[in-house]
Formats: C-alpha cells, sequence, structure tokens
C-alpha cells in the first residue's frame, strides 16, 4: 500500500487577497514575493495543479500522478476526473458577490463541466468578521430577481457573522461571498464555474470594473420561495465553533473538522482521502486490510496530506485540530 504524502499548493494571486496564511503558517509567497490570495492544496487541475511534496515522486503534479499510479484512488479517478479541490481561501477584503451553478447547468451550459457544491470552514478571522450566504429573511423572489439583474442586490443580502471553527455549507444556488479578515479552507466539487453578480464597484488590476455574470445568475440562482429541485437528499450539516468541530456532508464528500487530543483514530474504509492540519502538528498513519502500516507521516500545521486508497484506517497523533476530507 503506497503510505500518505504531503501536497504544495498551487499559488493565486487576486486583487482581494490577505497575509493571514503567511503570518498564522508561514505559508509560501507568489514568485513576486506578494502574499498568496488562494492556496489550492488539493487540486488535479491543470490550470492550478498542487504537487507532491518529497518522496520518489517529489514535484510531480496531483493530476499527472493520479494518470501514472491509478492505484492511488483504485483506479476510481484519473487526473481529470478526480471529484474534490480544496483551496486555503485568504481574504483580505471582501471577495465579490457570486454564485455557482449546479451540474445540471453546467453540463449543458459550460460545455459539460461539474457545477459546485461547497462549505467553508474558518480557520481564523478578525473580530467582527461575516460571510454573505443567500437573502435576508422576507425577501421576496420578485425583488431579489429584479435587484439582482439590476445591481441593487446588496441591501437583500443576509449576513452572517463568523469566528474561528466556524462552518458554512454553501450548495449550488446559493448567493454568496467571503468577508475581509478571514482565513478560510473551501472544500468544493472539482469546478473553477464562478457567475459574479456584485463586485461593491471595485476596479480590477486596469483600473476597470471587472466583469459581471448576472444572466447566468439569474439562471441559476435559488430564490425565496424557491423549490430546490435536484437537492442532496444525504445533505447533512452540524457545527460546534467553540471545539472548532463540524461536519457537512453531502453525495459529493464529507467533511470532518475534528480535534484530536493525544491521537485518535479515523476510518476511511478503503477509500482515498484528505487531511488538513489547522493547528498543532501529527502524525498519521495508515493501516490496510491485513494489518499492513505505512510508516508516520509528520504534517504540521497549514500542511495536506493524501491518502491514497487502501487505507482501512488512520491513526493520527498528536495534539492538534484537523479537517477529514473523505466520502468521495
Amino acid at each position: 500500500m503506497t503510505g500518505p504524502f504531503l501536497l504544495s499548493p498551487a499559488l493565486k494571486s487576486r486583487i482581494w487577497g490577505g497575509d493571514r496564511a503567511v503570518r498564522l503558517y508561514g505559508s509560501e509567497l507568489c514568485p513576486d514575493g506578494t502574499a498568496a490570495a488562494e492556496y489550492w492544496e488539493c487540486s488535479s487541475r491543470s490550470d492550478g495543479p498542487s504537487t507532491v511534496s518529497g518522496g520518489e515522486f517529489d514535484g510531480m503534479s496531483l493530476g499527472r500522478l493520479l494518470d501514472i499510479c491509478p492505484e492511488i484512488t483504485g483506479g476510481r479517478f484519473d487526473g481529470s476526473t478526480f471529484p474534490v479541490l480544496f483551496k486555503v481561501i485568504d481574504a483580505g477584503q471582501r471577495l465579490s458577490v457570486q454564485v455557482h451553478p449546479g451540474d445540471r447547468y453546467a453540463a449543458e451550459h459550460e460545455n459539460g463541466q461539474l457545477g459546485k457544491t461547497e462549505c467553508w470552514y474558518v480557520i481564523d478571522a478578525e473580530p467582527g468578521a461575516y460571510v454573505i450566504c443567500g437573502f435576508r429573511d422576507g425577501v421576496c423572489r420578485e425583488k431579489a430577481e429584479k435587484a439582482l439583474r439590476n445591481g441593487g442586490i446588496e441591501p437583500l443580502l443576509k449576513k452572517i457573522p463568523v469566528r474561528r471553527g466556524s462552518l458554512i455549507p454553501v450548495g449550488a444556488g446559493t448567493v454568496h461571498a467571503i468577508g475581509g479578515g478571514i482565513l478560510v479552507a473551501e472544500i468544493q466539487e472539482n469546478s473553477d464555474l464562478t457567475y459574479r453578480i456584485y463586485d461593491w464597484g471595485r476596479l480590477g488590476t486596469d483600473g476597470r470594473p471587472r466583469r459581471l455574470d448576472t444572466g447566468k445568475a439569474a439562471d441559476v440562482t435559488v430564490f425565496p420561495g424557491d423549490v430546490i429541485s435536484g437537492a442532496e437528499p444525504d445533505a447533512g450539516f452540524t457545527a460546534d465553533p467553540d471545539a472548532g468541530e463540524g461536519r457537512f456532508s453531502c453525495s459529493y464528500f464529507t467533511l470532518d473538522a475534528l480535534r484530536c487530543r493525544g491521537g485518535m483514530t479515523l476510518a476511511p474504509g478503503g477509500g482515498c482521502c484528505i487531511l488538513f492540519c489547522v493547528s498543532g502538528r501529527c502524525g498519521i498513519t495508515a493501516r490496510s486490510a491485513s494489518g499492513e502500516m505505512t510508516e508516520t507521516l509528520e504534517v504540521c500545521a497549514g500542511k495536506t496530506a493524501f491518502i491514497p486508497e487502501g487505507a482501512e484506517n488512520l491513526y493520527v497523533g498528536g495534539n492538534c485540530g484537523i479537517l477529514y476530507i473523505h466520502g468521495f
């Protein structure tokens, strides 16, 4: 059995980026010396591939590794079909208000791409931080749809206060935005489809307003009072920010935010999975169905490990906070 290995993220600059990840984790800087806004921690995408860190395949893109070593996912996925994208987003300023399509709309209108259901785990946040998720109570569909098309959406949006340990599910069709001063782990379908609705009057790097996609956004937005067709019947959500723990589960993946106090055992049941160390440090040891154990992989805060197919259980040792992404 191939053991757990570390990944290095693809770095993305954005005009709204902050430096919280650099200050908290000592994260790598972009080639121009600036802090990254997005760290694509586990990505098989050609437009932002994470790479293997250490070992025989050091420096190889995850997508290429999945292509040449299909046993890592039990032959279920290759570099183009791996279903999950995991990012850390460093929002120095608030992001644009946006919405993502579901799978059916994306397949029909975006050349067969996946839609995007996602969730956010707040790693760190300044006092007073918030996210936007959906519309305010009492807003009717007619008013919201008109505001979306005419650019008057801001007063209708629901602001949700967040703090370290908050967990926020964001289904396809949900109008949303990450506020400023927040470091977020974002777990999502493997898609980069975004329809921008509103950008706070901000200008792009060319000095002009950034493009909006209100037409397609209106097609996919879930407005107040809508009956959501194709809603995930197995979607579930629990959170305890005080403990830094919670769970979000849907048909695409399951995220468990966990606190490890000395040691704990996880049960991926033979499937591949992803583990991110939020705080502290941990050691990961995988055990196969035959009882074979791997060498322990040390993972410090801010780092991501990929656990290949074949591990019946994982022993996580140490005092740490972790995000455990599985069930895909």
